[in-house]
């Protein structure tokens, strides 16, 4: 037979195991047009010793021979039996009708071109400087799995390329003879330097110009145990750091003013130092872990707004203002127990007090401190806005200086019975606090403990308890009869002989002093802030009133004066008592004001009579016209922070809004005025929720009317204003339009300042009439509107 025609002719099993580098083939789906073999082509005979032909197994009438070639590789093939002796090429050239010739068989065989063998590829691995990967041999088209990854040190590697082309294993078949070459990605810990600190290696610096810090456990079998003083101090480039567990310590300033760091991971760091991260302001998470126990001074201060902070289950120990300046979205405290066994040197301490949202042991807006808690620390807890709700355990006996303050959303609360002791301001800046109950063992009392407690109005104080007792919703000493602290809500209690000092200050919607015969002292500061204050009766027995007693009492227009102290109206003497009266009677005079049944009260004297102040309920008011057939006024601070009207209408009977008559109303929504002329300084500034207001028919509108109002969108007016003062839209940051009429005068500095959606004026007259228009410089800030008129 003719070579060309062997591979028609051999049919039977024939079967060519290359074996010197046998490659695990994957059972992956797939195919690719096949390369050709770089051997192809090679006369192979001359390279290997003779073939050793073994018979490896005989069955009926057929023989299984081996040719075993010098390189590993062998051959198998299949004969009839009786040919033994003869050499391996004899035996196949008469099975199978070779007639190549013995050479070219053994070629043939080699290069796999005998029907049955199947085609082999190589498949080399160049580490690029990593560790040795062996080569692999692999049938052409077939796909392999991926060696095992060399290691480098000081780099990570990314995989294995071809050229700029990743190879993608289990997904590319094998069709010619290949180089694989390893891509690595430096990490720069060779570049670190260290210095020797004794019990191992600390961090002091970086050579290289790295965006992430991985600092290894050990270097040379040394442990790395510190990150030294201002090691990284003012690098931009570093956007994280990765710390070991090994290392125990960063030391002050290492890491200060990294403002491109945006990741830590804090690995077994125990002790953080004064500045460690301070000015990270670009630090977007932070996870302080249960091994972390102290943290210095400024640690974490200026990093700006972080979005999340986790804090684990561990005691520590919080630096002064190691978070000021700094702010979380959101605060999450795993460890309620472990964090009142903290200690925190000062309000900025912690990161409480900044945090849009705090989650406690899983609770937001809600704190629940667990049973065996012995004691609150200081300011443990200061400045959580949010919190509505507290829960103190039976075990508790103590709670220090700040611990509560500024929970500006807390409702009510019970102090337990154990607790002896309250530190100074533990409760103060509670603003929407209305119930407080102390328990049966408290001695110490302090009187800045509910300082700023606007909104309370019921105080209880548990019958067992020694030194205090409650009457009137005021607390009382069982020894001395001195009344420490009363609220808006207290009526005049027995048996007083004293009023302490600030025991009503800042009882903001306190109306009249509850004041009997037997008091003899009004301590200093006693009512010091009570802006809606009106009248006052000093008792017969009253021998002293203490310095500044009365002090920003500015609607306190009544003071009835039955004691032997000479109280003149407008002195500063006495307390200030009568400092803003508009009279001081004696007992033979009738008192000149007057409460409607809707909880308006109003004054009158000969030549006036004024609207001074409401402690009514209801929400939405109408004032009337008239009061006992004449016209009024609203007087100054009238309703001053009134925290229930959402809705005023103030009709054409009245003359005038004096100044900040309604200032700082925060749930007022709506006015509407009618008929009134002039609308004094700041009446309506700060009400933050005020969304329309129509003025009428007013005509001069006073420096700062509705300055801050950040929630007002619409202003009407009618054809009758006159005058604008300085600054009064000013921070109205929603009025997007304004109608100006024709007889409008002159509008005063700043009147429509830092209002960014106010695009037009309308101006109901002339643009010439306009030309005439007194307009301060800046009326309208730094952006002013398009003025629209006719002509």
């Amino acid at each position: 037979m003719k070579k060309g025609n062997i591979k028609k002719i051999i049919v039977i099993t024939a079967v060519v195991l290359i074996a010197a580098a046998i490659a695990t083939v994957c059972a992956c789906a797939g195919s690719a047009s096949a390369g050709k073999n770089a051997a192809a082509d090679k006369n192979l005979a001359s390279d290997y010793a003779a073939p050793v032909v073994t018979k490896v197994s005989s069955d009926d009438n057929k023989d299984v021979y081996r040719v075993q070639f010098s390189d590993g590789g062998y051959f198998e093939f299949t004969v009839t039996n009786g040919r033994e002796g003869k050499s391996a090429y004899e035996l196949y050239a008469e099975q199978f009708g070779y007639e190549g010739g013995e050479k070219q068989w053994l070629d043939d065989l080699l290069n796999g071109r005998l029907a049955g063998q199947k085609e082999t590829c190589t498949v080399a691995f160049d580490s690029a400087g990593g560790s040795d990967v062996p080569s692999l041999t692999v049938e052409k088209g077939e796909k392999i799995l991926a060696p095992k990854e060399p290691q480098r040190e000081n780099y990570t590697f990314k995989g294995w390329f071809v050229g700029d082309e990743e190879w993608i294993f289990c997904g590319f078949p094998v069709t010619e003879n290949m180089v694989l070459t390893a891509k690595w990605t430096e990490n720069y810990t060779m570049g670190l330097q260290y210095v020797d600190v004794g019990d191992g290696l600390s961090v002091s610096g970086a050579t290289g110009g790295d965006e992430n810090i991985v600092v290894p456990s050990a270097v040379n079998g040394a442990p790395v145990v510190a990150v030294e003083s201002r090691a990284f101090v003012g690098s931009d480039r570093i956007k994280s750091v990765t710390l070991p567990k090994s290392v125990k310590i960063i030391k002050k300033e290492a890491f200060s003013g990294c403002n491109a760091l945006e990741e830590i991971n804090l690995g077994g760091v125990e002790k953080i130092e004064s500045r460690a991260f301070y000015g990270c302001d670009a630090l977007r998470n932070l996870t302080v872990p249960d091994c972390v126990t102290d943290i210095g001074e400024e640690a974490f201060a200026a990093c700006g707004d972080i979005r999340e902070m986790t804090f684990g289950k561990a005691a520590r120990s919080f630096g002064r203002n190691a978070f000021s300046g700094t702010t979380a979205k959101t605060l999450v405290v795993n460890g309620v127990a472990e964090w009142c066994a903290s200690f925190f040197d000062g309000g900025n301490s912690h990161p409480v007090a900044g945090a849009e949202k705090v989650i406690m042991d899983g609770r937001s807006d809600a704190l629940i401190v667990p049973d065996g808690v012995l004691s609150v620390p200081d300011y443990a807890f200061s400045g959580w806005k949010s919190a509505k709700s507290l829960s103190l355990p039976d075990s508790l006996t103590g709670i220090g200086a700040s611990a509560f303050e500024g929970w500006e959303s807390l409702l009510t609360l019970t102090v337990p019975d154990g607790v002896t002791a309250l530190g100074e301001k533990a409760f103060s800046g509670c603003g929407a606090l209305t119930s407080l109950s102390l328990g049966a063992a408290l001695e110490k009392f302090p009187l800045s403990a509910f300082n700023a407690a606007y909104m309370l109005k019921n105080i209880a104080v548990s019958p067992d308890n020694d030194i205090y007792y409650a009457d009137g919703n005021n607390i009382i000493t069982k020894a001395g009869s001195v009344l420490l602290m009363g609220c808006s809500g207290s009526s005049a209690a027995e048996n007083v002989a004293e009023i302490g000092a600030n025991a009503f200050a800042n009882a903001l919607f306190l109306t009249t002093a509850p004041l009997l015969d037997g008091v003899r002292v009004i301590g200093e500061n006693a009512f010091s802030g009570c802006a809606n204050l009106i009248s006052v009766t000093l008792p017969q027995t009253l021998e002293k009133i203490g310095e500044n007693a009365f002090s920003g009492c500015r609607k306190l227009i009544e003071v009835i004066n039955l004691s032997p102290l000479p109280v003149k109206k407008y002195s500063p003497e006495h307390g200030g008592v009568a400092y803003y009266a508009k009279a001081v009677l004696s007992a033979a005079e009738e008192s000149r004001l007057t409460r409607s049944d809707d909880g308006l009260w109003f004054y009158r004297d000969v030549q006036e009579t004024a609207l001074v102040g409401y402690d009514g309920t209801q929400s939405a008011l109408s004032l009337p016209e008239r009061w006992e057939s004449g016209e009024y006024y609203i007087y100054e601070y009238a309703f001053y922070k009134n925290p229930i009207v959402t809705d005023i209408v103030v009709p054409s009977g009245i003359t005038s809004v004096e100044k900040q008559a309604f200032y700082g109303c925060p749930a007022l929504e709506s006015v509407e005025i009618y008929g009134v002329e002039w609308i004094g300084a700041a009446a309506f500034r700060e009400c933050a929720a005020l969304k329309k207001a129509d003025i009428g028919k007013t005509e001069t509108l006073c420096d700062e009317a509705f300055m801050n109002c950040g929630a007002l969108e619409e202003v009407q007016t009618k054809d009758a204003l006159k005058s604008v003062g300085a600054r009064a839209f000013y921070g109205c940051g929603k009025i997007k339009s304004v109608v100006l009429p024709a007889c409008i005068g002159d509008i005063g500095a700043d009147a429509f300042g830092e209002c960014p959606c106010l695009e037009r004026i309308v101006y109901t007259g002339t643009c010439r009439q306009w030309e005439s228009v007194s307009l301060c410089p800046g009326w309208a800030g730094k952006n002013p509107p398009v003025v629209e008129c006719e002509g």
